[in-house]
């Protein structure tokens, strides 16, 4: 049987973008803050909110489902198996922090890079595309 070629996930490579060292320097200033994790990691909480965004999962249930059906590409992210009920005490539990912290950084980071490749002024525009679902008896 022959050597299989390693195939890096769209998620792996989004992932990429988020150097681990730095979000594990995150998570550990924010060490005295909410209880600290066993087996579930901060990461493994990671992936799973940027897995739930990226695919439009709807609800906790939907989401994990969805994540232990790739159980097997988790090991490659650096993330467990999901359990519903750890990852709702985790979301309950853990500080925000860490990831508002994580975003400020990697948003410095695009901001390094704008600047060297366009150094004067450069801005960054978000465009919100969150839907809103109105009942159709209100708001016609």
């Amino acid at each position: 049987m022959g050597l299989m070629a390693h195939l890096n996930t769209l998620m792996g490579q989004l992932l990429q973008l988020i150097p681990r060292y730095v979000f594990e320097h995150v998570v550990d200033s924010h060490a005295g803050q909410g209880p600290q994790s066993r087996k579930f990691s901060h990461w493994s909480r990671l992936v799973a909110m940027l897995y739930a965004q990226w695919s439009g999962r709807k609800s906790l249930r939907d989401l994990v489902f969805s994540l232990n059906q790739q159980a097997h590409m988790l090991y490659h992210l650096g993330c467990t198996e999901v359990k519903r009920s750890t990852l709702g005490d985790a979301d309950g539990q853990r500080p925000e922090a860490i990831f508002e912290e994580t975003y400020n950084r990697l948003l410095e980071r695009v901001y390094a890079e704008m600047a060297r490749k366009q150094p004067v002024n450069p801005k960054i525009k978000i465009l919100d595309s969150t839907t809103i679902d109105l009942c159709a008896t209100v708001f016609p």
